[in-house]
């Protein structure tokens, strides 16, 4: 929440001007990471600098610029970044599959690939993840078949993973095959019922299916379970963006709208509302 996060910048920069004896970098790293959350951007990246310049010897302080140059597109200082972190920790594996998806997420297909395979040969390494995140390489490259020999091969790995289900479940939106992605959410779902994520994409998939009643009930269902775990936020596919509570309820205010049940589609967009998206309620509800 908003909230904690200025409590939490609050709290940092008393230290930090307060008790500069006792001022290490992961005070910046994390007041950094704060400002961030925050998309103040230009405050993270100093207290991130001042991270690495106390201590250049901490691959994480370069993990932090890295992914905020990545995210402003500042490529070049990204990909320094990255390596530096591989050069400190060449055995770290998420150090290379930050890099790797780094290269992934600006097309440099060849470059990312290399990384994932780099990843795969440590020693140490959590292998259904890096395949996961080679398959969506893959994915995006359209090589579908090889893609879809990744996710498998990760469910294979290690069971418990539920990151291969989710990424199959969009080869198989891309490629039409509707009943086979509903059926990975589900398993999603029985491996882990709190995760809310399983829920609002079999919703999805139900709306695509015309099959509005059960859309309601997942709905309710990932709502239920983002704000029981206080999780606020849903992220997108492969981590790019993320869907935000009150959207689900303007989602499910949609839903029963398509039914036709005024009383329930007023009571999600009044919910919205007090999350702070009044478009809905005012435009259909508030007469």
């Amino acid at each position: 929440a908003t909230g904690d996060l200025e409590l939490a910048i609050k709290e940092y920069s008393i230290i930090i001007d307060d008790y500069p004896e006792e001022v290490v970098s992961l005070n910046y790293r994390n007041r950094g990471s704060s400002y961030e959350s925050l998309e103040q951007y230009d405050l993270a990246l100093l207290d991130y600098n001042q991270a690495v310049e106390l201590a250049p010897e901490e691959a994480s302080n370069y993990r932090y610029r890295a992914d905020l140059y990545a995210l402003l597109e500042e490529n070049s200082k990204a990909f320094l970044d990255y390596s530096k972190c591989i050069e400190l920790y060449p055995h770290w594996t998420p150090y290379l599959t930050a890099k790797a998806e780094f290269h992934t997420n600006i097309l440099e297909y060849d470059l990312a690939l290399a990384d994932y395979t780099s990843a795969l040969e440590l020693t140490e390494v959590d292998v259904s993840s890096v395949l996961t995140s080679r398959a969506i390489c893959f994915m995006q490259m359209e090589d579908y078949s090889k893609s879809l020999s990744d996710f498998n091969n990760a469910m294979k790995e290690d069971p418990n993973n539920t990151s291969p289900y989710f990424g199959r479940a969009k080869l198989y939106r891309i490629q039409g095959e509707l009943e086979l992605e509903i059926n990975d959410y589900k398993m999603t779902i029985e491996m882990n019922d709190e995760d809310p994520e399983g829920y609002y994409y079999l919703a999805i998939c139900y709306e695509y299916n015309k099959n509005i009643t059960k859309s309601v009930i997942y709905m309710g269902k990932a709502i239920d379970r983002m704000t029981a775990g206080l999780n606020y936020w849903i992220t997108e596919p492969e981590g790019v963006g993320k869907v935000e509570l009150s959207s689900l309820y303007i989602r499910l205010g949609g839903y029963y709208e398509t039914i036709d049940e005024d009383e329930m589609m007023c009571e999600s967009y009044k919910m919205a509302c007090d999350l702070g998206d009044c478009v809905s309620f005012l435009t259909k509800c508030d007469k």
